[in-house]
């Protein structure tokens, strides 16, 4: 099989394959790093905890994040949208209760 990258004009009118599941994990992650240091910097944290068939990102909160009723609008306002703008298959983020 003969790989895009190496014919780049043919390339450029072909979309990719989407990303592997396990990837998916990775890329989340990724953007999860970006944000830590603000939630760090507060004293809480963000982990992963699965990704659903459907995209729901499921987190768990950590620290002074656990509990803290901010912690709902940091994820409305700062994670989700992050995380839809550069993951388009993502649907939604929720807290794990």
């Amino acid at each position: 099989m003969i790989s895009l990258d190496r014919l780049p004009l043919v390339g450029r009118f072909f979309k990719r394959a989407p990303a592997a599941p396990n990837s998916a994990a990775s890329a989340v992650e990724e953007i999860l790093a970006e944000l830590r240091p603000a939630f760090r910097a507060d004293g809480g944290d963000l982990t992963l905890i699965r990704i659903t068939p459907d995209g729901r990102v499921i987190l768990r909160a950590h620290g002074s994040c656990s509990g803290c009723s901010a912690s709902v609008l940091t994820l409305q306002g700062a994670v989700s949208p992050r995380l839809k703008e550069r993951l388009p298959w993502v649907t939604g983020v929720e807290l794990e209760e």
